[in-house]
């Protein structure tokens, strides 16, 4: 009987020590990034290739899907509860539990940047 491996989300990857590979534990591994230390390992093996991509489809959403849908000139959030515009979306957005937020990285044009949920953006850039 096979028994279906449970999705990895992205998580923190350490650089230090290899923790193996998230689909078959190999101690061979490289990572795959998400977002700065924010990724998957992964030996590289087909099998394992394989199911990293149906990872990384169902728990990811690209910058090109994302500047698609929002835009480059997108409105946030601050934590003072303004409201700015002129923001652009840095990075991939991911989810990083089940039934969890899908986050993304925004920046400015001075470099403040913030991590925002896309039912955020959705709200603030109908």
């Amino acid at each position: 009987m096979h028994v279906p491996i449970p999705i990895v989300y992205p998580h923190r990857v350490s650089f230090f020590s290899n923790e193996g590979c998230d689909v078959c534990d190999s101690s061979d591994s490289n990572f795959i990034g998400v977002h700065k230390y924010i990724g998957f390992r992964c030996c590289g093996s087909n099998n394992c290739n394989n199911k990293m991509q149906e990872w990384i489809d169902l728990t990811t959403k690209s910058k090109y899907e994302l500047e698609n849908k929002y835009g480059t000139n997108i409105k946030v959030q601050r934590s003072d509860e303004s409201i700015e515009d002129n923001w652009f979306i840095i990075s991939n957005a991911y989810q990083e539990h089940e039934n969890g937020p899908f986050w993304v990285e925004v920046s400015d044009e001075n470099n403040n940047s913030k991590f925002v949920t896309l039912s955020e953006l959705d709200e603030l850039n109908k």
